[in-house]
């Protein structure tokens, strides 16, 4: 549903207890908890371009991450809450590898096209954002591992924060699926946390469709964890 839409159920389900300002101030800070973490939703797909200058160790990953969907250095992506991975392929290798096996091998004839498996891993710290629009997850390389000059050399597993509500405009991250459930109870839990002090049914309640939320789309692969390695023979 639009954001409108479901500021709408909220006052429905709450009454007096909102206003739509209000409700709207639930809506996002509800969004940025449960999207909060390392999830499918917000992962960056494809994994950006991570740009870098010789002899910089310190990045602003929300300054330095560009949009890569079709092979060049596009936009910046974003507001980055968490990275966990920079890593590079050796371009300079053919991905058709044509190879002739044993003769006396059960397949004697193998050919292959598949990415290239020479993968470098850059060694780092982060500092996760600890809150959107901040500007503030870092990227801490090692100076032992100088990064160079580089606009699509290096990429990032990496998630963003949710497009924040400042305006009804604003259409939910939130996968339409959990809107008039998890969304729903996330808001739930607060506006009764400030009306009664508690309220054991609403954070049940959201605890259990949170953990349906995470099912679905928590613990994603890493783009380069998806590449399909050969098989020996």
């Amino acid at each position: 549903m639009t954001t409108q839409e479901f500021i709408s159920l909220c006052l429905e389900e709450f009454g007096s207890a909102l206003t739509r300002q209000r409700a709207m101030e639930y809506t996002n800070w509800a969004q940025n908890e449960i999207l909060g973490d390392n999830n499918e939703v917000m992962r960056v797909k494809p994994d950006p371009f991570f740009a870098t200058s010789d002899g910089v160790y310190s990045y602003a990953a929300s300054s330095y991450m560009y949009d890569s969907s079709d092979g060049t250095q596009g936009d910046l992506v974003g507001d980055i809450r968490n990275v966990t991975s920079i890593y590079s392929y050796d371009n300079s290798a053919s991905i058709f590898d044509n190879q002739t096996l044993d003769p006396a091998s059960e397949k004697p004839n193998q050919f292959e096209l598949r990415p290239t498996t020479d993968k470098v891993v850059q060694v780092q710290s982060v500092i996760q954002s600890v809150r959107p629009s901040n500007s503030d997850c870092t990227i801490k390389l090692w100076e032992s591992n100088n990064p160079g000059d580089t606009t699509v050399v290096w990429r990032a597993a990496c998630y963003k924060w949710p497009a924040q509500i400042v305006s009804e405009s604003i259409a939910l991250t939130l996968p339409w699926d959990f809107h008039d459930t998890l969304l729903l109870w996330a808001v739930a839990k607060r506006v009764r946390r400030k009306e009664y002090g508690t309220n054991p049914a609403a954070f049940d309640m959201y605890e259990k469709y949170l953990k349906s939320f995470r099912s679905k789309y928590g613990s994603p692969v890493s783009q380069e964890d998806n590449i399909m390695l050969p098989r020996d023979f």
